[in-house]
């Protein structure tokens, strides 16, 4: 019986033991991190930031216009006139014999271009002052210098100097009013004066010109018209202006360069001014205010620099206010500013 009890027991151990073995384990699983919610959102910003950035470098770029400036429209240019305040008698020269036959020298030579006043045959009367201007091409290769000189050749005085000195220079090319100062005989008769360019060398050259007047009547005129549009009084004569370079075809600004003279009987205190006018409408000049200078008798000229800043044209003279009321010439200019 006992065996039997000691049987059992062994038989519940084992079958304890196996029971064990084969009970299935059970696994607890590891629960998951709680995740921060701002990181969420964190993340999803870096992500859309990084995805922006992407965009950026693979899209290109399209350039934002810029508005059109609206245009300025220009006033018409205000010329301005400033005068150099150069007063200086004219040298006269000594004559040159009449019929002289000097050879050209050279590159200086001058051709006839036209008579600008005193056509041909113009009537005077006795001892009427008068102012004779021509039209000279440079044709040569030299430039004219204030060394240059028109001269007295031959043929009638009319009381004028033996020679006239250029105020400017004259390049080649280009041409040049010269003017002389005379005066009517006081015979009647057909009067015909002769006269020729000089080089500062003493050397002529050029066209012989000349200037043909007959004088008619008799007496001493107290005023008479200058052929030009301008005026002579008694103790104010011969008033003249001229232009360096009449027509200029160049590049914009150019100077112009007026000189004016005038012919006092006596020493005398005048008054003087600038004229000028264009038939461009909207043109206007910025002129120098009247002037009031003590000159002595002789002959005077004054200098005036004009700048031009665009195709223009139009003219300058000089108007002598005191002791008596006398004008110049016009004289013309034209510019044609090249681009």
């Amino acid at each position: 019986m006992l065996k039997n009890i000691k049987s059992l027991a062994i038989m519940l151990v084992v079958l304890s033991t196996i029971l064990s073995a084969c009970q299935v384990s059970r696994v607890t699983p590891t629960p998951a991190p709680t995740q921060n919610p701002n990181a969420v959102f964190t993340a999803a910003a870096q992500t859309a930031q990084a995805a922006l950035t992407q965009m950026a470098q693979i899209t290109p770029t399209t350039a934002v216009p810029t508005a059109t400036e609206t245009p300025t429209i220009t006033p018409m240019p205000t010329i301005a006139i400033t005068a150099t305040a150069v007063v200086t008698p004219l040298a006269t020269a000594t004559q040159a014999p009449a019929g002289s036959t000097a050879q050209p020298s050279g590159p200086d030579s001058a051709q006839f271009v036209e008579d600008r006043t005193v056509p041909d045959g113009t009537d005077y009367a006795p001892q009427a002052a008068f102012v004779k201007t021509w039209r000279l091409m440079n044709n040569g290769t030299s430039t004219w210098t204030t060394g240059y000189s028109l001269v007295h050749v031959g043929g009638d005085a009319l009381g004028g100097p033996g020679s006239v000195s250029l105020a400017l220079d004259v390049p080649p090319n280009q041409t040049a009013d010269i003017s002389v100062n005379l005066v009517a005989p006081t015979a009647p008769g057909s009067y015909t004066s002769y006269w020729r360019m000089r080089n500062a060398s003493g050397a002529y050259f050029g066209d012989s010109i000349y200037v043909l007047i007959d004088v008619v009547g008799s007496g001493t005129p107290v005023a008479t018209s200058t052929p030009g549009g301008g005026t002579s009084g008694t103790i104010v004569t011969n008033a003249t202006m001229a232009v360096d370079i009449a027509d200029v075809t160049a590049e914009c600004p150019h100077t112009f360069t007026f000189v004016a003279s005038f012919t006092l009987s006596q020493a005398s205190t005048v008054s003087y001014e600038l004229e000028a006018g264009s038939d461009i409408s909207g043109f206007t000049f910025d002129l120098p205010d009247g002037q009031t200078s003590s000159f002595p008798a002789g002959t005077q000229t004054l200098s005036f620099s004009l700048e031009i800043t665009d195709t223009r044209n139009g003219w300058v003279r000089l108007k002598i206010t005191s002791p008596e009321n006398v004008t110049s010439n016009k004289a013309n200019f034209s510019m044609t500013c090249q681009q």
